[in-house]
């Protein structure tokens, strides 16, 4: 549900209020009781899937403005829903992220 208010009703335009009613019917309000964000640079995330050996996908072959609205989008969703919505800087140490993730998942 969050990935589709982020990528239809942001980044395709569909309207973020409208998308959130959506999925609100089609899940009867039902919403984990925490999603983590990876935050980082757009930048960094697709030299990251470049690296790859399968390569990029559909989504991560869109231009820069789009995974830039992704990012904000994502950053706006935990800002609307800060007690289930937890951002976690990606571009730390892995060590650092995964003790970060651990206090988020501990914390429920």
């Amino acid at each position: 549900a969050d990935s589709s208010a982020v990528y239809q009703g942001i980044c395709r335009k569909l309207g973020l209020d409208w998308t959130i009613k959506l999925n609100d019917f089609a899940t009867q309000g039902l919403y984990p009781d925490l999603a983590i964000v990876l935050d980082q640079p757009e930048h960094i995330g697709i030299n990251r899937a470049r690296q790859r050996a399968s390569g990029l996908d559909r989504m991560e072959r869109e231009k820069g403005e789009f995974h830039r609205n992704v990012r904000k989008g994502f950053l706006r969703l935990a800002k609307k829903y800060p007690k289930r919505i937890k951002v976690v800087a990606a571009n730390q140490a892995i060590e650092k992220v995964h003790a970060d993730i651990l206090e988020w998942v501990n914390g429920i």
